[in-house]
């Protein structure tokens, strides 16, 4: 029988071995500016149809959206470069890639942005093409609901991150159909379209077996984070009522075998010197270091980073190349469940937080007694339970768009006098890359962002 890696059960990502049927999907390209990729002639497309070339397509995807969100050895991703753009990560490089974002003013002629994005798109594209063909040959297979919940993945990453206009293209088998500017907030329905039909699949399954359960409650997970994303909030505790197990984990996993299987994060602060960890980041960033906080691991360098300036503190919440970066958890679910619980003053909301607290042996938290004391306390717990996971710029984003009568934009973002000159920005998305002005839908427009709400 054929195996496929799964997210969650693999022991590496094939990040650096997809075979030539794998290209065929890649392919399809993506963005505006890289579809001329040659169709290798070592695999006919009767053969792209069979099983094994189906798990291959599934890898391929896989390994695409992990590079865009966990990102590699190559480039770095959105765990990574949302860090860098909110308070977990500060520059310490000497690139202006990276300090552009760290300084919130990122152009979209952005190297570093750009990897991010046209992977994250060619992991759009090549899942739904493999979600197709495992709905046409084999429409109860796990691997199918994978595929839908990597696309799921893929426009979510995009709605929490990027600015409005965000287009998606795709692949007819000989050219490129060029998409048009959406929404944020058509990202978010996309990934829940997407979602909802991993779910489906998921449930046809056997759900004792372990990697089904875990597959049924990624997508779960991913449906309750878009649901938030829209302010949807009780269902978005509806969407994750499922998810029940306390052990539950579904990792993004890495390998020491060669740069685009390392963990990103690792090796751009930890294995580079490029980003270093942050603490209260221009006054306004959380003390993620100086809390002692045991959900924050963290370890000074001892040296400066590359750009022999900047403290090098590093983290270690991914100690070596080969660490797995969680994707969804319970305790992502427990988050949702407390948000939406407060949404509606009820009361439970901080014995949910506490209770998780205490499984790491951390104290009780009381009541802040005010409407902005208790979702700035949310976001806190938030921010330490997923630090470093790719949630923080989005919560930060999400939290001024849905919040915005309770904080403002300096209270949240780094804002003032930049360390290494002149000021902050006022970025609170990424702009889409600016090769995408190559689309023809873009014709007469003076930037690719519709615009830049958060």
């Amino acid at each position: 029988m054929t195996t496929v890696r799964h997210f969650a059960r693999a022991a590496a990502m094939p990040r650096a071995r997809i075979a030539a049927l794998g290209l065929i999907a890649l392919a399809a390209g993506l963005t505006a500016c890289d579809l001329n990729v040659a169709q290798p002639d070592v695999a006919s497309a009767a053969s792209t149809n069979l099983p094994a070339a189906r798990v291959t397509l599934l890898n391929g995807a896989i390994s695409l959206f992990s590079a865009g969100y966990a990102g590699n050895g190559d480039s770095s991703g959105v765990a990574s470069l949302g860090g860098l753009l909110a308070d977990e990560f500060a520059n310490s490089d000497y690139q202006d890639r990276h300090i552009d974002v760290d300084q919130r003013n990122a152009p979209e002629t952005s190297t570093a942005v750009a990897g991010a994005f046209v992977s994250l798109q060619r992991a759009r594209v090549a899942s739904i093409d493999v979600a197709a063909r495992y709905a046409a040959a084999e429409p109860n297979s796990i691997h199918g609901a994978e595929a839908e919940m990597t696309a799921g993945y893929s426009f979510l990453t995009f709605a929490e991150n990027w600015c409005n206009g965000v287009p998606y293209s795709s692949y007819n088998g000989s050219s490129t159909v060029y998409g048009t500017p959406t929404t944020s907030v058509q990202s978010y329905d996309s990934a829940v379209t997407h979602f909802d039909k991993a779910i489906v699949i998921a449930l046809r399954t056997d759900t004792s077996d372990a990697d089904n359960r875990d597959a049924l409650f990624t997508a779960m997970v991913g449906k309750g984070r878009a649901l938030l994303g829209l302010g949807q909030y009780t269902a978005a505790a509806t969407a994750v009522a499922g998810v029940t197990d306390p052990d539950f984990q579904y990792f993004l996993y890495s390998s020491s075998s060669s740069t685009k299987q390392y963990n990103g994060v690792y090796s751009w602060n930890n294995s580079y010197g490029r980003f270093t960890a942050a603490d209260n980041e221009a006054g306004s960033g959380l003390n993620f270091l100086s809390a002692n906080d045991p959900r924050v691991k963290y370890q000074d360098a001892g040296k400066f980073g590359l750009d022999s300036r900047t403290e090098l503190i590093y983290q270690m919440k991914y100690p070596n190349y080969d660490s797995p970066l969680v994707l969804a958890s319970y305790t992502e679910a427990e988050l949702i469940r407390a948000e939406a619980e407060l949404s509606v003053n009820n009361g439970n909301w901080l014995t949910r937080l506490n209770d998780l607290r205490a499984t790491v042996g951390l104290g009780t938290l009381a009541d802040p007694g005010t409407a902005k004391g208790r979702v700035a306390l949310l976001f806190r717990e938030r921010a330490f339970w997923l630090w470093l996971t790719g949630h923080r710029a989005a919560d930060l984003r999400r939290e001024l768009r849905q919040y915005g009568t309770l904080f403002t934009e300096a209270e949240l973002y780094p804002t003032g006098v930049y360390p290494k000159g002149g000021t902050y920005g006022t970025d609170v998305t990424f702009k889409i890359p600016f090769d995408e002005r190559n689309n023809p839908n873009y014709t007469g427009k003076t930037n690719t962002c519709t615009d830049f709400a958060p």
